[in-house]
C-alpha cells in the first residue's frame, strides 16, 4: 500500500472513527464526580392507535366521496332529460362546417335597410 494514495487510507480512518464513536464513555477517575453516562433523553412516545389511522382514513374517505359523487353525476346525467347526449355526436362534429354553411344558405339574407328612411 502506498501512503500517497488517500483512497487506500479512507477505510482505515473510517474504521477508527466508528470504533471511537461506539466506545462507552470513560470515567474521569478523580472520584469527585459521578461516572459520565450517555445522554439518551426521554423514552420515545408511541403514537396513539387513533392518530396512526387518521391520514389513511382521510385519504380513503376523500376517494370514496369522489367516487360517490361521480356515480351520482352519471345517474343524474342518464335520467334527467335536460342532460342529453346527442346520438352520433362525432359525425355531427366532423360535418359541423358543412351543416352551418347549408343552414346559412337556406335562410335568405336580410334586406339592406337605408339609414334614416323608415316606412
Amino acid at each position: 500500500m502506498s501512503a500517497d494514495n488517500p483512497s487506500l487510507l479512507q477505510p482505515i480512518v473510517l474504521e477508527a472513527v466508528v470504533a471511537r464513536a461506539i466506545q462507552p464513555p470513560v470515567n474521569s477517575g478523580d472520584g469527585d464526580h459521578a461516572p459520565r453516562r450517555a445522554v439518551t433523553g426521554p423514552p420515545a412516545k408511541q403514537p396513539k392507535a387513533g392518530r396512526a389511522l387518521r391520514w389513511p382514513l382521510l385519504i380513503v374517505a376523500l376517494l370514496t366521496t369522489h367516487a360517490g359523487l361521480m356515480v351520482w353525476a352519471a345517474v343524474v346525467a342518464s335520467r334527467d332529460p335536460a342532460f342529453v347526449v346527442r346520438p352520433n355526436y362525432y359525425r355531427d362534429a366532423v360535418n359541423w362546417d358543412k351543416d352551418r354553411a347549408a343552414a346559412r344558405s337556406a335562410v335568405p339574407a336580410p334586406a339592406a335597410e337605408t339609414p334614416g328612411v323608415k316606412p
